[in-house]
């Protein structure tokens, strides 16, 4: 089966310290190991068709993290 791929952006956010980046949820476990540093990310390596729910938060310079964006699911679109 070919590798499946979801391509998720956001609106950027703003915070009193300066936001530094995005952590990235899946199925509700964060997916990214640093915060993502732009309004984009892409999930790759996923099941062809799978269905995924996807959350972001944002991250400012004091290592404070804010609460989850509102959820979105969708199946991933296969790729080769």
């Amino acid at each position: 089966m070919a590798a499946g791929r979801i391509d998720l952006a956001w609106t950027a956010s703003t915070d009193n310290i300066g936001v530094a980046g995005y952590n990235v949820y899946r199925d509700g476990v964060k997916i990214n190991t640093a915060p993502v540093g732009s309004i984009s990310y892409s999930d790759t390596g996923l099941v062809g068709g799978a269905n995924h729910t996807y959350a972001v938060s944002a991250v400012d310079a004091g290592a404070n993290e804010s609460p989850r964006s509102a959820t979105w699911s969708g199946a991933a679109g296969s790729w080769e």
